[in-house]
């Protein structure tokens, strides 16, 4: 594999699951670390020394606590974390994968074909894609796999 510490940021536990589950089993990536939120997430990156991180597009701010529901939501809080990314000068590449075809924000609509070339023209050399996910298919493992493998 082209990467061997993948940090994966997501909020969803039985998506965050399956993604672990091929990270470690059919990807065979030794190291994933999960964080929930746009905040952990920022944390870990800067703390953290990782090679691949794998980007929901939308997060809670800060991490929850169980059973508990909060409006401090990201819509596009993937954008925000690839913002960090290159402003913090991170040595890291990464992924949008979504399950959502378009977001919405107060201010703002994008679908996954204009997230993807936002971040191709912004992001050029760390951003790797964004992946649509479904909860019933599996093509979005062969498309992170193919980016996991390319050089």
């Amino acid at each position: 594999m082209k990467y061997s510490k993948i940090l994966l940021i997501e909020d969803g536990e039985y998506k965050s699951e399956r993604v672990m589950d091929f990270l470690r089993h059919e990807a065979e990536i030794k190291s994933v670390t999960l964080r929930q939120s746009y905040s952990s997430a920022v944390k870990e990156l800067v703390d953290g020394d990782y090679d691949f991180a794998v980007i929901d597009m939308s997060l809670p701010t800060f991490d929850q606590n169980s059973g508990e529901i909060s409006d401090d939501f990201r819509a596009f809080a993937g954008l925000d974390i690839a913002r960090q990314i290159v402003r913090r000068k991170i040595d890291i590449e990464f992924i949008f994968l979504t399950q959502y075809q378009s977001l919405t924000d107060d201010s703002n609509s994008m679908n996954i074909q204009d997230i993807d070339l936002l971040a191709s023209d912004k992001y050029e050399g760390k951003y790797q894609g964004c992946i649509y996910y479904e909860h019933a298919g599996s093509s979005w493992k062969e498309h992170l796999k193919k980016v996991l493998t390319s050089d």
